[in-house]
């Protein structure tokens, strides 16, 4: 008895969910017929997908920081973002920092007397691991950091990488003048 109320269960449900899929609708010939919305998707030519050829494809940018200077507005000093509109990739967004080659060369500094004790740098290294610019933070007096500016300059790095790729990076630095001298 059980069984039979089983499999009648069972049959049922196998006819509702038929019913369900196909539609109740007939098409004036005893055929099943799909519902409109359905059908309409169906018949509907298929939308182009972005990797194909004629379909235009406008790169997103991940977490690089596009920094152009005409998007930026120009600071009091009247300085852009960056030199030449290039794309520099933050440190949390590397796989490996730039790091230099050597130490840079104190001896290009001689006896130069600096005003301050520390000084934050922002340096803009591209992809062949050459500083493009220099940018003292802070508000500091740039002119009054040109020689240790220039040390950066000549310095040479192994670029950064990114997902196997050497890129330009922007690395932020805090300088501290008597350690500096001290260690090189």
């Amino acid at each position: 008895m059980q069984s039979t109320a089983l499999r009648l269960a069972l049959g049922l449900s196998v006819l509702l969910h038929l019913l369900g899929l196909f539609g109740l609708s007939s098409d004036g010939r005893g055929g099943q017929v799909m519902s409109g919305p359905l059908m309409a998707r169906l018949q509907r030519p298929p939308m182009p997908v972005a990797h194909e050829p004629d379909a235009a494809v406008k790169p997103i940018p991940d977490v690089a920081h596009q920094l152009s200077t005409k998007d930026v507005p120009e600071s009091g000093r009247g300085r852009g973002a960056v030199p030449s509109g290039r794309i520099y990739w933050s440190a949390e967004s590397l796989d490996q920092q730039p790091v230099p080659v050597s130490a840079p060369d104190v001896n290009r500094l001689g006896a130069v007397v600096f005003p301050a004790a520390t000084v934050h740098l922002r340096l803009f290294i591209n992809a062949g691991g050459w500083v493009d610019e220099v940018r003292v933070l802070g508000g500091a007096n740039k002119d009054e950091w040109a020689p240790l500016c220039e040390l950066f300059l000549a310095t040479a790095f192994i670029p950064a990488r990114r997902e196997g790729q050497t890129v330009a990076a922007v690395q932020d630095l805090e300088i501290s003048i008597s350690e500096l001298m001290r260690v090189l």
